[in-house]
């Protein structure tokens, strides 16, 4: 009948003439089924696209990170994608690899944005931050860097995922007058590297996104 899901019907004495009918309440009841959260299907296998809000995202803990896709098979490269709301970190999270599975972080998330750090002119260590210097962030923000004396040196600032930072993300080597001072700023993502490289000594501030996010921790040894 049509609008209902039976699974043990037709039975085995169902007659032939009643075969249309029963085909067209399979695609019917199928299609209501599918419809709910789907586009609409159409001829040629067209449709049944995602409507917007309809994927449902994994809601767990962190103890409790997702191994398996809905059918309880465990994660391929084709689930690669897929989200996860940490319940425990109050953070959405994206799956970016498989065996073993990886869970990252948008950079764009909320506590990554949310009130802003505190300044701060020295290293986890309490030691003034100095150029020719490697330092890791634990949380993203911004470099800015400047010095006061032999003003034609040139200033770089450099990032990266890896120890040590090669991509040149700023530089200035302008020979300005006596009254001003060379000066670099440049965003450093999370757990980056950067190091400001110059000739003579420069003044280094850290403004972390993050409150609470930490001062960089020195690499160099």
């Amino acid at each position: 009948m049509a609008g209902e899901w039976t699974p043990t019907t037709p039975d085995d004495h169902f007659l032939i003439s009643d075969i249309p009918g029963s085909d067209r309440d399979i695609k019917n009841n199928t299609a209501t089924v599918i419809e709910k959260e789907h586009r609409e299907l159409g001829d040629g296998n067209s449709g049944g696209e995602h409507l917007q809000g309809s994927a449902m995202a994994y809601v767990l803990a962190t103890a409790s990170a997702p191994t398996e896709d809905p059918a309880g098979t465990s994660f391929v490269e084709a689930d690669i994608g897929r989200l996860w709301f940490d319940t425990t970190e109050n953070n959405m999270k994206v799956l970016t690899e498989v065996d073993p599975d990886v869970w990252v972080t948008p950079l764009n998330d909320n506590s990554e944005f949310s009130d802003g750090g505190t300044p701060t002119k020295v290293d986890s260590d309490a030691a003034a931050m100095a150029r020719n210097v490697i330092y890791k962030v634990s949380t993203s923000g911004f470099v800015t860097a400047w010095n006061n004396v032999n003003r034609t040196n040139t200033v770089q600032g450099l990032i990266g995922a890896a120890n040590p930072p090669t991509f040149e993300i700023a530089e200035n080597d302008t020979d300005v007058a006596a009254s001003q001072s060379n000066f670099v700023s440049f965003f450093v993502p999370k757990d980056y590297y950067f190091e400001v490289t110059s000739s003579e000594n420069m003044t280094i501030n850290w403004v972390p996104f993050t409150t609470g996010g930490g001062a960089p921790v020195n690499q160099t040894p």
